[in-house]
């Protein structure tokens, strides 16, 4: 996944902004005036939006991932190959479309402070359920392996498909009050619950560089108190959010090797009839070469190299 840069990181209020800093930079310039809008606290503000921001694009993803294209495409696929594609998306965008009602439990009116904890109590609720990304996760490659090969060799297919993008494009206020914002392509909104699982802990980390940040230009002042009580909250939820990130990426990489094992299996047609087995993981998988020695005219000599 792309590395996250948030406008909480720049120290320097001269710089040029940057891409990343993008709409919510400018809402919060327009929000508070150049000036204010450098201050700690509206930087911490800037880093809050875009975690909710960002999970909006992500349920507005979501929502063309599992409801449009499955109904579009239904004509085309059959009912397994709906399935290997789109299976266990309804589940991931049901857990996204709750921590995005808690993210936004707290009004933009709210005390930062309010805010922030809404942010802890979201992911200390919903965070547990992330675990239900591993599915899909593991499934990804499959899936895409899938799509690919149906749009290859099934003219109708490619054709639904583009059809299917299509009207994504023009009616992305279907799925979310902001449009036009992300590119909406089948093979984009696939990969996007792989790229957000990892990408939480570094906004939670953005988000918390922030608060120090703020705290540490507010020492002293009672506005440092304001920060303490959510920052620690939001960071526990951060060493969680990370550890199931960490859990989820250990099954995909146990599931990939449980395929690696099933793909010898039948390389080896069966010659091993034990090998498939829940205690099997692949160890190695490398190209190995040997040459073999022959006699000739009383000499000993190697054969041209083979490869296996």
């Amino acid at each position: 996944p792309a590395t996250v840069a948030t406008a909480a990181d720049d120290d320097d209020d001269d710089a040029p902004a940057s891409p990343a800093r993008g709409l919510v930079g400018r809402v919060s310039e327009a929000i508070f005036g150049p000036a204010e809008a450098a201050k700690p606290a509206a930087k911490v503000v800037i880093a809050l939006e875009e975690l909710i921001s960002t999970e909006e694009e992500h349920v507005a993803a979501l929502r063309a991932l599992a409801v449009h294209y499955p109904k579009a495409l239904a004509s085309s696929l059959s009912p397994e190959e709906l399935n290997a594609i789109f299976g266990g998306t309804a589940t991931i965008l049901g857990i996204n479309e709750l921590l995005l009602s808690q993210l936004k439990a707290a009004a933009p009116t709210d005390a930062l402070a309010t805010r922030l904890a809404a942010v802890a109590a979201a992911f200390d609720a919903v965070g547990p359920a992330l675990k239900g990304y591993a599915g899909f996760c593991a499934n990804y490659f499959g899936a895409l392996a899938t799509l690919t090969t149906l749009r290859s060799d099934r003219p109708a297919v490619e054709a639904a498909v583009r059809k299917a993008e299509d009207k994504a494009a023009r009616t992305a206020s279907e799925f979310s009050e902001v449009s036009g914002f992300r590119d909406m392509r089948l093979a984009a909104v696939l990969i996007a619950p792989v790229q957000r699982l990892m990408r939480y802990p570094m906004l939670l980390e953005a988000l918390l560089g922030a608060i120090a940040k703020a705290e540490a230009k507010a020492e002293g002042h009672i506005a440092a108190i304001e920060f303490a009580a959510p920052r620690q909250r939001l960071t526990a939820a951060a060493e969680r959010v990370a550890a199931t990130a960490q859990q989820v990426n250990a099954m995909v990489t146990d599931a990939q090797n449980r395929c690696c094992v099933a793909e010898v299996h039948e390389r080896v047609r069966g010659a091993a009839p034990g090998l498939i087995a829940p205690h099997r993981r692949l160890l190695l998988d490398a190209e190995i070469g040997g040459r073999k020695l022959e006699k000739k005219k009383g000499l000993l000599s190697l054969k041209k190299r083979a490869h296996i």
